[in-house]
């Protein structure tokens, strides 16, 4: 007699750290696009790839260093983002005086 039963696969859960950055005021733009994985596992072979980011200061003052989106690519360079559920932080881009 044969049993059968259901295997489920879910994603794996990470947390993606947008990074932080700080400069004195010079009138240029201060961008920063550094990541991390803050929690969570990647599978073997997997890795972050193309963020995007959303975030520049230009005046004194602060504001947040955003990644709307990013890509993870197996070791043949296939896309597996399907295979994760992403959650982000947000970094903090500084201007000081």
């Amino acid at each position: 007699k044969k049993n059968y039963g259901t295997l489920t696969i879910s994603p794996a859960e990470i947390t993606v750290n947008a990074g932080s950055a700080e400069k004195a005021y010079d009138g240029t733009p201060l961008t920063c696009y550094t990541f991390s994985l803050e929690s969570g596992t990647l599978a073997e072979g997997d890795k972050l790839a193309m963020p995007v980011f959303v975030g520049s200061q230009t005046q004194i003052g602060r504001c947040d260093n955003i990644i709307i989106n990013i890509s993870v690519l197996n070791a043949r360079g296939a896309d597996v983002t399907h295979n994760y559920i992403i959650h982000f932080t947000p970094g903090t881009l500084k201007i000081t005086g």
